[in-house]
C-alpha cells in the first residue's frame, strides 16, 4: 500500500548500544555492516528506516564514531572498513577470504573460511 497526502508514513526507528572488548568490537564491525544493509533494503522498499541513537563504550564508541560521523550509509561502510583494515595484524591481512586450509590462525582453523576479522 503506498502512503497518500493524508496518510502518515511510519518510520522506524533503531537505537544501537555498542559494547566495549576488542574482539568484540570486531564483531560488531559486522553486525553493523549487515545492519547498514538491512536498512538500505528496507528504503528500496519504501519503508522509512533512521538510526536515531548510536552510542557505545571503548571499542564500540569507536564504532559508533564511524557511523555517527559519516554522511550517509556507504560513508559509514567505508570509515568501519578502514578502520577495521588498519587494526587487523599484518600476518592476517595476508590470509583474509581465504580458505582456512591455508590461514594458521585459531579463528580460522575451526571455519570453512578464512574469518575477515581473525585476529
Amino acid at each position: 500500500m503506498s502512503a497518500t497526502a493524508n496518510e502518515t508514513v511510519k518510520t522506524t526507528e533503531i537505537g544501537l548500544v555498542l559494547q566495549g572488548g576488542g574482539a568484540l568490537g570486531a564483531y560488531e564491525y559486522g553486525g553493523i555492516i549487515g545492519l547498514l544493509d538491512l536498512i538500505d533494503e528496507e528504503m528500496s522498499k519504501g519503508h522509512a528506516v533512521t538510526l536515531k541513537v548510536v552510542t557505545g563504550v571503548s571499542i564500540g564508541a569507536i564504532n559508533a564514531a564511524c557511523v555517527v560521523g559519516a554522511r550517509d550509509r556507504a560513508d559509514s561502510r567505508k570509515r568501519l572498513t578502514a578502520l577495521w583494515d588498519d587494526l587487523i595484524s599484518p600476518r592476517h591481512r595476508s590470509c583474509r577470504r581465504r580458505s582456512a586450509a591455508t590461514c594458521r590462525c585459531s579463528a580460522c582453523s575451526i571455519s570453512t573460511a578464512c574469518v575477515p576479522t581473525c585476529c
